[in-house]
């Protein structure tokens, strides 16, 4: 690490800078206020989930190549059903989820919708409790851990053969 830093040092004076002020803005200036940190947590999240998912999928036997791209394809999907669901409340979503990644399974269904129900109660018992953890972070524990979960179970999830066809009786052409 001290060689790491010795290199970078000579690339910034070489491009004329000054190395302690260089460090000094990328490492402790982000983390010296609350807020920065949360920052720096929200810009590097992201990052840090695909590079566990190349990781994971290395660990599998498998060579995961292009996660930078599949992070974008990820964000503009979400861009584009974000705004669909503007209006739709979150444990409605929830539900949505639970149903498609339960595979129409109502076992896996009431599994899913229980889960999300213990860790709701869970939350907000942690909140009561005091935990020396941010509020946000607890807010989203039940939605984060349930979608988590349920896509670890429900990977092969398949849709009813007559979902989105319209329902026409014998007889009717």
């Amino acid at each position: 690490m001290v060689v790491t830093f010795a290199l970078v040092s000579v690339l910034i004076l070489a491009a004329g800078a000054n190395p302690i002020e260089v460090f000094f803005e990328m490492l402790v200036k982000p983390l010296s206020k609350r807020t920065a940190r949360l920052e720096v947590l929200v810009q590097a999240t992201p990052l840090v989930l695909a590079g566990v998912a190349v990781a994971f999928a290395f660990v599998s036997g498998y060579y995961n190549i292009g996660a930078e791209g599949q992070l974008y394809a990820g964000a503009l999907a979400a861009a584009f059903i974000g705004p669909q669901l503007a209006g739709v409340p979150a444990p409605v979503s929830i539900v949505l989820m639970i149903v498609l990644f339960g595979n129409w399974r109502p076992s896996r269904v009431l599994f899913g919708a229980l889960l999300f129900g213990f860790l709701q109660a869970l939350q907000l018992r942690l909140q009561a409790e005091g935990v020396a953890l941010p509020y946000e972070l607890l807010l989203a524990l039940p939605y984060l851990v349930t979608i988590l979960v349920l896509a670890v179970v429900g990977r092969s999830a398949s849709y009813p053969a007559a979902l989105l066809k319209p329902y026409r009786r014998e007889g009717e052409t």
